[in-house]
């Protein structure tokens, strides 16, 4: 089963990311990203889960649970508050049939030469295969100074979204301090508002593995039509200083799961066998 990650950047807008999109960076969805060339769009399961006390004990309650944990303790190292997060509810987009996907667009030439070049460079490389969004997300503050100026929220240098490393896709945000949205006192000592709309806050994850064989070594009966093809950018030894014997012409490439992770993470696993991960 994919883990699921919270990526460095909370809450971005939902059009910033896509399935079956390829990127070279999980931290970074946004960025550095192939969206393979082809006029179908991806088929996608979509399930909704709420956080309701009713199901406290169901595995969408849990998982929520979980990511709204972690995103909190999250935002509150941040922003050096005590930050909670309280979804109105949430949705889970998956990718259906990655594989199919998956063998449908490394067929096209377009992605073909991306994955060559990002392998050049010694990238890694992952396929976006699933979303999960929180809508009406509310924050709620504790012993932080907030006012309501014209209908908008300042917030404490503190509590900045810009410091806490967080994107929220507000129509007309002039200063990155300021929060349009529903805005109420709690007591003296807090406040909470809510971001309105529906907003990235995990996704998981394929990888994509990749290696450079000798074409003579391969009939070329053998080239897949998919998974294998005779390299667009030329031999990897242009790139790299090898002394390999043979040319190393021909690019395989397949995906799996991501297994070992790389640098220091908090990693839960909630009921059903499901794995939620955020940078340390």
């Amino acid at each position: 089963m994919p883990k699921t990650f919270i990526p460095p950047l909370f809450f971005l807008p939902l059009d910033s990311v896509k399935l079956g999109r390829f990127i070279t960076n999980i931290d970074q969805p946004h960025e550095s990203y192939h969206e393979p060339p082809t006029t179908d769009t991806p088929t996608s399961i979509v399930a909704d889960f709420l956080f309701t006390s009713d199901n406290q004990n169901s595995t969408n309650a849990s998982f929520g649970s979980t990511l709204t944990s972690l995103m909190s303790t999250g935002f509150s190292k941040r922003a050096r508050s005590k930050i909670n997060i309280t979804p109105a509810h949430g949705t889970n987009y998956f990718l259906d049939n990655s594989e199919a996907w998956f063998d449908k667009v490394v067929s096209l030439s377009d992605t073909r030469r991306w994955i060559e070049k990002a392998a050049l460079r010694g990238r890694n490389i992952y396929m976006i295969v699933g979303i999960t969004t929180f809508t009406g997300t509310r924050f709620v503050s504790r012993s932080v100074e907030e006012q309501q100026v014209g209908g908008e929220i300042n917030v404490p240098a503190g509590l900045s979204l810009t410091a806490a490393s967080v994107i929220v896709p507000l129509a007309g945000l002039i200063d990155p301090t300021t929060v349009h949205g529903e805005y109420h006192n709690i007591d003296n000592a807090g406040s909470q508002y809510i971001a309105p709309g529906e907003l990235v806050c995990a996704l998981q994850y394929r990888k994509i593995h990749y290696k450079w064989l000798s074409g003579r070594l391969i009939e070329q009966s053998r080239l897949s039509k998919t998974r294998q093809w005779l390299c667009m950018e030329g031999d990897r030894r242009y790139a790299y200083d090898d002394s390999d014997q043979d040319e190393e012409n021909t690019m395989e490439v397949g995906f799996e799961d991501i297994g070992k992770l790389d640098g220091e993470w908090e990693v839960e696993e909630v009921s059903g066998g499901e794995v939620v991960c955020i940078r340390s």
